[in-house]
């Protein structure tokens, strides 16, 4: 693709002010959901990563025809998610890939799948709608009530004409999501010095919301949202690792940033890593990897957890060999309460009685 070319920072002041529209704030030659070439070079760089850490272990150095039958890639509906998981593909090959290569052109979804690949609160269960959207209210109004909240919301009526945040006007739950689009958005394509403090700050708030939103809000709630948010994607990636089938070595799907963070939940619920990484806003190419071993000595088969490339351990959960390895059954049973099987999903969809008690993020 050819260079982009950056607009005024007058110009997309006018955007801001004048919308919230995502869509408006790529008139620099980006299209919407279109990735700039910076995100480009990411998603290469993540497929590189991945050639250098699986290069001659589960697939071949060098591209074959068998790569087809060793890598299976999925993708969300959404063009930048596509064009992504493409990226990361050209990237794990060195870009050497011919047009036939069936992983790199039918990365789409089959019908059915992407309702299971991404963490969406959609009309198939009303239940799921109520816990999770009543825990974004509250959240939002509780966040925006904190001194930094305060802050953050005086900068979204002062500085960038926002009127969400404006709470004696606009009573709207999407209000630090939407802005945290338009701080990113700006940074991204503007051609000033992005604030990266501020940037971080809302980031950061946005994040918090999120995760209350994906516990349901309450400690009551919290396996059933979670469950009825991810559970089915969840259930297909630990079959993926007990099934343990060799013609697909490698297994890549490509989702929205939701999805991410509904995944940390399920392997830290109460985000007790001590380096907070799995309570932050995911990053664009963040990667969480589930690898299957197998010991040389007993054949039993270990689950290691990568985070960003490196070694993650479940809180709470003690390593099969004291390092970083989980025996399967201890995997599974960390895992346990959030897998959805498809046809538990009328019973999972049901009022559960609540106390009203309060989540500790």
């Amino acid at each position: 693709p050819n260079e982009r070319k950056l607009v005024s920072k007058e110009h997309v002041q006018n955007e801001i002010e004048s919308t919230i529209s995502r869509s408006l704030l790529h008139k620099n030659g980006v299209r919407p959901m279109e990735l700039t070439r910076k995100g480009q070079k990411q998603a290469i760089d993540l497929g590189k990563r991945l050639r250098e850490r699986y290069r001659g272990r589960i697939i071949p150095s060098m591209w074959s025809s068998r790569c087809n039958d060793l890598i299976k890639t999925k993708s969300l509906l959404s063009e930048s998610c596509i064009n992504t998981a493409q990226g990361v593909l050209t990237g794990l090959y060195e870009g050497r890939i011919p047009e036939e290569m069936p992983a790199l052109v039918n990365v789409k979804p089959l019908k059915g799948e992407e309702e299971w690949m991404q963490a969406a609160v959609g009309s198939w269960c009303p239940i799921l709608q109520k816990l999770f959207f009543s825990a974004m209210h509250v959240s939002a109004g509780k966040l925006l009530d904190t001194k930094e909240g305060k802050q953050i919301s005086k900068v979204m009526n002062d500085k960038l004409g926002f009127r969400y945040g404006d709470r004696t006007k606009v009573d709207n739950e999407f209000c630090l999501l939407e802005f945290r689009d338009l701080i990113v958005s700006n940074s991204i394509h503007s051609d000033t010095k992005p604030n990266m403090k501020l940037e971080d700050r809302v980031n950061a708030l946005a994040a918090k919301q999120v995760f209350e939103s994906c516990s349901g809000g309450c400690e009551d709630n919290r396996v059933q949202v979670t469950r009825l948010l991810i559970g089915r994607f969840l259930r297909r990636l630990v079959d993926n690792l007990e099934n343990d089938n060799p013609s697909k070595r490698l297994q890549l799907f490509a989702t929205d940033d939701i999805t991410m963070m509904a995944l940390y939940m399920c392997i830290d619920p109460y985000g007790k890593d001590p380096e907070e990484n799995t309570r932050r806003w995911p990053s664009f190419c963040d990667e969480l990897s589930f690898e299957l071993w197998r010991d040389r000595t007993s054949g039993i088969k270990l689950v290691r957890v990568l985070l960003r490339g490196e070694p993650f351990h479940l809180p709470g959960i003690p390593c099969a060999t004291g390092g970083s390895f989980y025996d399967m059954d201890t995997f599974r049973n960390a895992l346990q309460k959030y897998i959805l099987f498809d046809e538990d999903i009328d019973s999972a969809c049901v009022v559960r009685p609540s106390t009203g008690s309060t989540t500790t993020q």
